[in-house]
């Protein structure tokens, strides 16, 4: 009861209450009595409610203990053998997570644990009756594993199998359920992932009324409203990214400050937190061109950094947003402490990102971006050949069928153009014809970031007439001019649907 009410009001004495008493349970249990099992997994999901408030990996690793000795004790044909089985598999996934979180990139976690956690979840599903309580609790188990396999391994069958599940488990779970707004609220970010998988608005328009509503119903001292607010937060920054409605950037800007206000200073997704508020901050800039918003974003994302541990996952891409923050504002009052400030920013985001890590291609693009601009303003030789070395090394580490491969040309191309209007050497020009050639043929017709910013099909169009036309009549003051127009937002802050990774779901 002490552990019902504590999901109910977030309350941790009760949390506290409810462990020290199956923790007394057991302590006067003999081994031997069949009451004990039911012991075990009680304590155990005590210690795991305890470690997703505290993140003390001591009670994770006893809650498995526990949970684990609870099924091996618990006979097959046992009526509670299944929720047993789903509490072991619900640990196994989040030690999953936790190596991850340890770890600067997803596929270094312990596959072991999940591919455990989703056997164990589709054994507990299979052997609960269609119309059993707790099947609704089974699907959602499964869903969360199936979610963390796609994110695993970008295989978006696996989404579409959690969407399933998930759509099942709320549609079989009774409205007035405890558990019913958190499976709202997960379904609401499945389907929101798939939109950002695939792009289309009707996943999007299905996420959001989700979303709101589980936020509707979540006691506002419930520990899990912060997040609820945030995956609500994050798909209207979805949509305004789409369709520009400001209203939709106001209202997620609202709720970014609302989850800022409710969580204590130390808790550990603070940091994360004042990233989104950043982001959204600098979109508002953007919109509106107030410098005091762009002024406050760096501020945001500037904290968000320091409070984010050296070997975090996320410290690469926080410390991007600040550099692409800084170029902003670099291009807005020419101060070259800006440029300097965005280049160690995005110098240390590249530093610390895996070779094999999937955003290290975009990293390095947005670096090479900003070393050109500062040869454009300095002259200096040996960064324009930095900037092409971190352009061509992009290129080369990204599959050939990466949506923003032809984002990444163009950079290359960007680059081999200042290149040869310092060299004269017409194999610059026609490589960066080449390049601009293949962006212009890799970018899809109808994919979401196409319309955003200078990174779009128009301009790499554009900009490859305009090559094509100095190449044929050495039209100098054209492409000079043409270039420099670009160069004065070549590194500003790109919000586009394939950056939206920096924010927290």
């Amino acid at each position: 009861m002490l552990g019902c009410r504590y999901l109910r009001t977030g309350n941790i004495d009760d949390l506290q209450a409810a462990i020290s008493k199956a923790e007394m349970a057991l302590f006067i249990t003999p081994e031997n009595d069949p009451a004990r099992a039911g012991y075990l997994n009680n304590l155990g999901y005590g210690l795991l409610n305890r470690y997703r408030r505290t993140g003390n990996i001591n009670d994770l690793q006893a809650a498995i203990s526990k949970a684990e000795l609870a099924v091996s004790t618990t006979p097959e044909n046992h009526p509670d053998r299944a929720a047993r089985l789903t509490n072991f598999a619900n640990m196994l996934g989040c030690r999953y997570l936790l190596k991850f979180d340890n770890q600067q990139y997803l596929r270094t976690g312990n596959i072991d644990d999940l591919q455990a956690a989703i056997s164990k979840a589709e054994l507990v599903l299979f052997i609960t009756p269609e119309k059993h309580p707790s099947r609704a609790g089974c699907l959602n188990s499964l869903g969360y594993g199936l979610l963390n396999r796609y994110l695993r391994t970008g295989n978006i069958d696996n989404l579409q199998a959690a969407i399933s599940k998930a759509e099942l488990a709320v549609s079989t779970t009774p409205e007035d359920h405890p558990d019913r707004v958190g499976r709202l609220d997960k379904l609401g970010f499945l389907l929101s992932k798939q939109f950002l998988h695939t792009g289309n608005m009707d996943d999007l328009r299905a996420a959001i009324p989700k979303a709101e509503l589980a936020v509707s119903i979540t006691p506002e001292n419930h520990p899990d409203r912060a997040t609820r607010l945030t995956n609500f937060a994050n798909m209207l920054a979805y949509r305004y990214l789409r369709t520009g409605n400001i209203d939709d950037l106001q209202a997620a800007i609202s709720k970014e400050e609302m989850v800022l206000f409710i969580t204590p200073k130390n808790h550990p997704e603070r940091a994360e937190w004042l990233n989104n508020l950043g982001i959204s901050l600098s979109n508002r800039y953007l919109h509106t061109g107030n410098m005091d918003n762009l002024q406050a974003a760096i501020s945001k994302v500037e904290l968000a950094v320091f409070k984010t541990p050296e070997d975090h996952p996320d410290r690469a891409r926080r410390l991007k947003n600040v550099g692409m923050m800084l170029s902003q504002r670099f291009h807005c009052t020419g101060n070259m402490d800006d440029l300097e400030a965005a280049i160690s920013n995005a110098e240390l985001a590249v530093a610390a990102t895996p070779e094999i890590h999937p955003d290290r291609a975009t990293l390095l693009n947005i670096f090479a971006n900003m070393l050109g601009v500062r040869y454009l303003r300095t002259g200096n030789m040996d960064g324009l050949q930095a900037a092409i070395s971190k352009a061509e090394l992009a290129i080369f580490s990204t599959p050939e069928n990466l949506s923003n491969r032809s984002e990444l040309l163009h950079g290359l191309g960007f680059s081999l153009s200042i290149k040869y209007l310092r060299t004269g050497n017409m194999d610059d020009l026609q490589a960066a014809i080449s390049k601009m050639e293949l962006a212009v043929s890799t970018t899809p017709e109808n994919h979401p970031d196409e319309a955003r910013g200078l990174n779009n099909l128009g301009f790499f169009f554009l900009f490859l007439q305009v090559l094509r036309l100095y190449a044929t009549l050495r039209v100098m003051t054209d492409l000079e001019s043409f270039l420099r127009t670009k160069s004065s937002l070549a590194c500003a802050p790109s919000f586009s649907m394939s950056a939206l990774s920096c924010r927290c779901d």
